[in-house]
């Protein structure tokens, strides 16, 4: 039935269907009338189905039915390509990045269809547009969007016709080129209003001296480009990409490549829907190395939306560079992506991985990741006058920039720019200044020119990676290598020197000095949270190359090649540049059983020892296949020596919840109820949800007002977050807005927005800037339940932040993306199973530090946060924690002998500089946040208040410890009781504030606890050598004499040792304080506020 598989689609279909049109009708009717159907035949290809290699594409005139036979081809079985397996004929030209098979067929899919192919006939859609056959259509079948896709052919100008004339692309290899020089620069095309006959002159002087082998030009226009076809030493020395007469590529305006190396391809891509316009130039250089260099230019910030569309712009090219990479199974592959990024600030979506991508930044790799210095703009509105008239913000920018893949062998060694200023009274050529890079082959992956981030710290660079060391899992000998010894020893000619094993690092640190110690150290704490797992190797698969193919056994669970390929990704990103991936894209974990020739009188062999090893994996025990990988190894070998292991990494099982005695989990349970610790009003619930939501359309409305077109995403942080709220917590969050969009636009905004009510229930109560984050707060009101909002705004981009940006982020900045940061970062260290269990403990942990006066951070002592990262702290530390029980012994353990100030810090990231923001002031207690960089999050920590604490926890060790006779009920019981106040130290102050009305009370208990308190507490320790124990509570009242609101806080001192301090003092430093309280009651309060300080 094969063989009439179409007539029987025609024949036996629906009658009420009309019948398509058969695909031989449709070959001899383009074959013998294309000039009456105004077709060009070369653009047509043939899609038809192989059995083997499933769908392919053949030009239609390359296809040729068995000669004397044509009109009845169909029934021809040995036809090499049976009419009855053609699916369509469609336009467009060739597929774009087609993987190639053994034997030259042309294998594709959807995505390698070009932009805007029409298809005229179809099989699966019933289309037929040259008979008007099969079912009838609304729309026709046509790929993508109308964008433009194309090949292009170089140009070269011939000296016998005098003309630029199309040339063959060039597969031979430069056998003398070993490196590129590379300039790119954005020219300001001529339809501003800078007089390009005055530039354009000096512009091409400029771009001859420099001599460079390959020039990546942004906005060219076909009047520029006339002009450089003219220049002599264009038309002797370069090939181009585009010529006026043409200007697919420069209409408007556009790229162009000026190259002395030979294109082995060029490709074109022009998205309307993104605005995505590029060009990729393929080399093939020395030792058959294929280098594909992209000349990109992404949307300016002149759009509301430029942000967004360059992140569509961006997937758009990497897209483009990774079918390239599918297409180079024959040799090794370079990427370089270069232009006019117009990224702001920290926009860095090319650190993203999508696609298999690791793209480093050339100039931050051979400059250290310094980019803040004025040396490292390109767009230099200070001194460029051509930049300053055509800059929108009036900052000077990095635009444009050199990315490279960080695998490739092919690498920047140099990067310049070239400031385009000249002599005197010589006008400015552009806007931008040029890019300089010189690219060279390289033997190894770390060439001296550049350090990369080593596996400890991000300064030294890394070893260069040898072929006599690797990273590998290898399976248990007894029960697996016999199964592939046999194999292996006739068929794989690296036998000898390999254990049976698969591959994670092909090429790794030199087994010298303490490079495996530190290596080790390193990929130990990186693949902390990945536990064993189980694999069967009974997959057979095979890849197949130019000369050879590979026979391999893969893991059958998918989520073995899951975890694999997650270990794999968490060695490779401490080791950037050391990866193999002449494969493809993708990793594939595999384990080689052999290794065949693929020459035409081997592949019978061939498919009889693939046919073979099939049988064999169905008579083999699964069991002998199968075992934990729980460990990877270092392996290296000396000379010819086979490779043994010399240190061995263990993937750690971590303990979970166990059934058994419940009685503590009972209690605990019972007292969160007992004690409100948890939510329990579900009206409350309910409007905690609808604040998140009617939050984000707050924010949107207010970024609104200022640009119509922009966006911005909120997050929620804090303990509604990590969900250890209670029913008296507050809400916080995070807007991230548009780098265009700064704090003080978007307050105003809010202010604004605030006054027409847009949000019911939804009141902003104040805008405090003058702090270290400033936040608007907000109340939200609903059938009198009431609930507080704080809001924090930046314009950063928090996704895909390099190491280098966050390090030189302002400490307002970082502190308010790291709400978010170190939250996700939190729990991502928890076990999914243990998080009720952590969330439990911080609610315990909360309420017995507020029992004992040590919970208020801004008055020095534990907030919400920091007792979150010491309770995940001794989660991840300790590793076996099962009940909540538990977790509450091992904190009061760990840290009853802490010695601080040792900073608390998550293990992961004990590699990474430690930076500490703003001044630099004593460290008491530091608790290290987990995101990088791992900024204290408990600096209000004093002297006084530390002392506070840690006897607090001694205590809580002392009890927990105690007694074993005792019931958990007993000892949580003495665990919590309240300490009389007024009990512990000499002397006591009372700061009291009283306002008319209860707007003004909410003002001055925040300012009460906005950092005066703190400040006053600090110079009461360091001016009088005092130790000051402040109460965490903050008392209101309402005084019925004077119909006045209260808020009112107390000071406990006592004097150090024998130092003396008489009341003058004390009175001089209250009287000081005073005034500044009342200088900010006066500035934030708009009725009648009064402050009294005094002793009690």
């Amino acid at each position: 039935m094969a063989g009439n598989q179409e007539l029987d689609d025609s024949e036996f279909s629906d009658k009420k269907r009309n019948k398509l049109r058969t695909s031989k009708d449709i070959y001899n009717r383009l074959k013998w009338d294309s000039e009456s159907l105004n077709i060009d035949l070369s653009s047509i290809y043939i899609g038809y189905k192989d059995r083997f290699l499933g769908m392919c594409e053949i030009p239609f005139l390359d296809y040729q039915p068995r000669r004397g036979d044509v009109t009845n081809c169909e029934d021809n079985e040995e036809s090499e390509i049976p009419y009855h397996r053609i699916y369509y004929f469609r336009g467009g030209g060739p597929p774009q990045f087609p993987l190639i098979g053994s034997e030259g067929e042309v294998r594709v899919r959807e995505e390698n269809w070009p932009q805007g192919a029409i298809f005229f006939w179809d099989r699966e859609s019933r289309q037929d547009l040259i008979f008007g056959s099969g079912d009838p259509k609304s729309s026709v079948k046509v790929v993508g969007n109308g964008s433009q896709t194309s090949y292009q052919t170089g140009y070269k100008f011939s000296q016998e016709t005098s003309k630029w004339e199309n040339v063959p692309q060039n597969e031979e290899p430069s056998q003398n080129v070993d490196g590129v020089k590379l300039i790119s620069f954005n020219i300001l095309h001529d339809l501003h209003n800078t007089p390009s006959v005055n530039r354009w002159p000096h512009l091409i002087d400029f771009l001859a001296s420099r001599d460079a082998d390959v020039i990546a030009l942004q906005e060219v226009t076909v009047s520029f480009l006339a002009l450089l076809e003219s220049e002599v030493w264009v038309r002797e020395k370069y090939y181009l990409t585009d010529i006026s007469s043409k200007g697919d590529s420069v209409t408007p305006y556009g790229q162009l490549f000026l190259t002395k190396i030979p294109p082995t391809r060029l490709f074109f891509r022009h998205d309307k829907d993104s605005g995505a316009k590029y060009i990729i130039a393929s080399f093939t250089l020395a030792n058959e190395k294929l280098v594909h260099i992209a000349n990109i230019h992404l949307s300016s910030n002149y759009r509301g939306d430029s942000s967004s569309r360059r992140e569509k712009q961006v997937k758009d090219v990497l897209k483009s560079m990774a079918n390239l990479e599918l297409t180079s199974l024959t040799a090794p592959h370079d990427l370089v992506i270069t232009g006019d990024t117009n990224f702001s600030g920290n926009e860095s979506i090319w650190y993203d991985d999508a696609f298999g991508m690791e793209l480093v930044d050339a100039w931050e790799w051979l400059n250290g990741g310094d980019v803040i210095k004025q040396e490292s703009v390109t767009f230099d509105v200070e001194n460029n006058p051509l930049a300053k008239q055509q800059s929108r913000s009036g900052k000077s920018e990095r635009f444009d920039r050199i990315f490279f893949k960080s695998s490739n062998t092919c690498k920047p060694v140099k990067i310049e720019i070239l400031k385009s200023f000249v002599e005197a009274n010589v006008p400015w050529f552009s806007d931008h200044y040029a890019l300089e890079c010189e690219l060279k082959m390289q033997t190894v992956s770390n060439p001296s020119g550049g350090p990369v981030a080593s596996m400890t710290s991000r300064s030294a660079p890394l070893p260069a990676p040898v072929y006599t060391s690797a990273v590998v899992i290898i399976p248990p000998e007894e029960s697996f290598w016999p199964h592939v010894q046999e194999s292996q020893a006739q068929f794989d000619p690296s036998f000898a020197r390999w254990p049976p094993h698969i591959t994670l690092l092909f090429r790794f640190v030199p087994d010298e000095g303490n490079n495996f110690d530190l290596a080790k150290d390193a990929v130990t704490s990186e693949l902390e949270g990945i536990e064993p797992f189980q694999c069967t190797l009974s997959r057979l698969g095979t890849f197949t190359h130019s000369r050879s193919t590979t026979v391999y056994l893969g893991p059958k669970q998918a989520d073995a090649v899951e975890q694999i390929g997650l270990v794999y990704k968490r060695v490779v990103k401490l080791f950037p540049g050391f990866a193999d991936r002449a494969e493809g894209f993708s990793f594939t974990p595999h384990l080689t059983v052999a290794k065949l020739s693929n020459e035409p009188s081997e592949m019978k062999n061939n498919a009889e020892f693939i046919s073979k090893w099939e049988s064999k994996l169905a008579k083999i025990p699964e069991q002998d296949l199968t075992f934990t990988v729980d460990k990877i190894h270092f392996i290296s070998r000396d000379g010819d020596e086979p490779f043994t292991i010399k240190k061995t990494i263990f993937l750690k099982q971590k303990s979970l919840p166990q059934s058994g005695d419940q009685t503590g989990q009972k209690f605990f349970d019972q007292f969160i109820t007992d004690h409100s610790l948890a939510p329990s009003c579900p009206h409350r619930e309910e409007l905690r949800s609808k604040i998140v939501s009617e939050m984000e359309r707050f924010c949107n409305l207010a970024v609104q007002q200022i640009d119509p077109n922009s966006h911005c995403n909120v997050h929620l942080t804090g303990s509604s977050f990590l969900t250890f709220h209670d029913d008296t917590s507050d809400m916080d969050f995070l807007c991230l807005g548009l780098t265009t969009i700064s704090r003080q636009d978007f307050f105003h905004s809010l202010e604004s927005l605030a006054c027409s009510s847009p949000v019911d229930g939804l009141r902003l109560k104040s805008i405090v800037s003058e702090t270290t984050i400033p936040i608007a707060r907000f109340t939200m009101t609903d059938n009198l339940v009431e609930i507080d909002v704080d809001l924090v705004y930046s314009n950063t981009l928090l996704e895909n932040l390099t190491d280098s940006e966050l390090l030189h982020m302002t400490e307002t900045e970082l502190r308010c993306i790291n709400a978010v940061r170190e939250g996700v970062q939190l729990l991502e260290l928890i076990p999914s199973e243990l998080r009720p269990t952590f969330q439990t403990a911080i609610r315990l942990l909360k309420y017995w530090a507020t029992q004992r006066n040590i919970y208020n951070k801004t008055f020095g002592y534990l907030g919400g946060m920091q007792i979150s990262l010491l309770v995940g702290y001794v989660i991840v530390e300790k590793g076996n924690l099962v009940s909540v029980e538990d977790i509450i012994n091992a904190f009061f353990d760990t840290f009853a002998t802490w010695r601080w100030p040792k900073a608390v810090q998550f293990r992961g990231g004990l590699n990474k500089e430690r930076y500490i923001m703003g001044k630099k002031i004593p460290e008491h207690m530091p608790i290290l946040s987990p995101a990088f960089p791992h900024i204290n999050r408990n600096l209000n920590v004093t002297k006084s208040t530390r002392s506070l604490i840690q006897r607090e926890i001694r205590r809580g060790h002392e009890i927990f410890s105690g007694k074993a006779d005792d019931s958990i009920k007993i000892r949580w019981e003495k665990l919590t009781e309240s300490p009389d106040f007024f009990t512990c130290q000499e002397k006591y102050w009372c700061i009291q504030v009283s306002c008319e009305n209860e707007n003004d009370l909410k003002i001055i208990s925040g300012i009460l606890q906005s950092g005066i308190i703190l400040s006053l507490i600090v110079e009461l320790e360091q001016q009088h050598d005092l130790f000051v124990q402040p109460s965490a509570k903050v008392v209101i009242s309402r005084a019925d004499e004077d119909n006045r609101f209260r808020c009112i806080s107390y000071l406990g001192c006592s004097e150090n040792g024998s130092n003396k301090v008489d009341d003058a003092c004390y009175d001089s430093t209250m009287r000081h304080f005073t005034k500044k309280f009342e200088t900010s009651f006066k500035k934030f309060c708009k009725g009648d506020t009064d402050i009294k300080i005094y002793r009690l």
